[in-house]
């Protein structure tokens, strides 16, 4: 496998390299993986693991956000069998939450599918059993104080069960629309900082003598993951009206007066499906402070892990914050985006309050 599509994508080449370096350390651990649990008991099972099976620029689109956070921890300089088995847990966690998303959204998504007759939620408790086995075996080799690898083990829970929680609210129709400020403390903190931050939850109980390095690098975690939660929104809006669901773009339109129209909530909920299908056009203003709160907090985080030791510079984030909004399907936005930017920084100004308040 050679880097050429992450040198055409790069203008550094350092960047392209390390970014590789990390998917060829991220495809090795999974095909270890693999091995593991297909020899796992005595009994033949049907396993499949269709992300090894992608071509190089296929691999990087499917895992660009575990391959980011292998990058990081090859940044951070940690010992090179904590780095596999942090890899290892990495991977296995991110399995664990898409099969229990698989299972409350009737799914099939990820890269270990477990082929049982009878429909998907046995499947994917297996699958949840075989990937939390992966990950005790790995906080085993970690460290060999007990005490270490309970805590750790704790602090991955604790981030799941968080998680948990909130997810278990969006269960129940919102009626009223949080302020944007108020989305971004109680439901984003969670469901955006958070969830990446299980990539970390393990390394920053263990790597003690890189605290520093490790506050850089979940600061710049957190707020990488809080703009794509915001971009998450924005292509979700849609789902969000129909299923009263809590989003920050709802609330941007409802608190906020940037395109000088007061709407209510009910006001969206009598959109048609193309007036939500193009919120862009019916509210160009406050479409644009959504994104560019995403892209102000995706842009801070990655300057944090520039100054953590990345070899990140500020042209290569802008190129991963275009393709993050390419990956959650706003590709189309990104030139309205860019112009409607233009003129938010020839003068014209928002007005949720939201920007002011962070």
């Amino acid at each position: 496998m050679e880097p050429k599509f992450l040198l055409s994508l790069f203008k550094r080449p350092k960047v392209a390299y390390d970014f590789f370096k990390a998917q060829v350390l991220l495809q090795k651990v999974e095909g270890e993986i693999r091995s593991e649990l297909e020899s796992l008991g005595s009994k033949n099972k049907k396993l499949s693991f269709p992300h090894l099976a992608l071509s190089a620029k296929d691999y990087w689109q499917r895992n660009f956000f575990s391959i980011l956070f292998v990058s990081i921890y090859q940044a951070m300089d940690l010992d090179q069998k904590r780095l596999w088995h942090y890899t290892k847990i990495l991977h296995s966690i991110r399995g664990v939450v898409t099969a229990t998303d698989n299972i409350l959204d009737s799914e099939d998504k990820g890269a270990l599918k477990v082929h049982l007759p009878g429909g998907q939620v046995l499947s994917n408790i297996i699958s949840v059993l075989m990937q939390t086995g992966v990950i005790f075996d790995s906080l085993d080799k970690i460290s060999e104080n007990p005490n270490q690898k309970h805590r750790a083990w704790g602090a991955i829970f604790d981030s799941l069960y968080a998680i948990g929680e909130e997810e278990s609210t969006e269960e129940k129709n919102i009626e009223d629309a949080l302020t944007p400020v108020g989305i971004l403390n109680e439901i984003h903190n969670h469901r955006g900082g958070g969830l990446l931050l299980l990539a970390f939850a393990a390394p920053e109980v263990v790597e003690t003598e890189k605290s520093e390095k490790m506050k850089l690098a979940t600061d710049g975690v957190y707020r990488i993951g809080m703009g794509l939660q915001i971009l998450d929104d924005v292509c979700d809006f849609k789902e969000d009206i129909t299923r009263r669901n809590h989003n920050i773009l709802r609330s941007i339109i409802i608190h906020g007066n940037s395109d000088s129209v007061k709407t209510t909530d009910s006001d969206l909920s009598k959109l048609s499906e193309k007036e939500l299908d193009e919120v862009h056009k019916l509210f160009p203003m406050s479409t644009c402070e959504a994104m560019c709160l995403a892209l102000d907090y995706t842009m801070s985080g990655f300057s944090k892990l520039t100054e953590m030791g990345h070899s990140l510079d500020p042209d290569s984030a802008l190129i991963l914050v275009e393709a993050m909004f390419k990956l959650r399907g706003l590709g189309n936005l990104w030139d309205f985006y860019m112009v409607t930017k233009d003129q938010v920084d020839h003068g014209i100004e928002f007005d949720s309050g939201v920007a002011k308040s962070l």
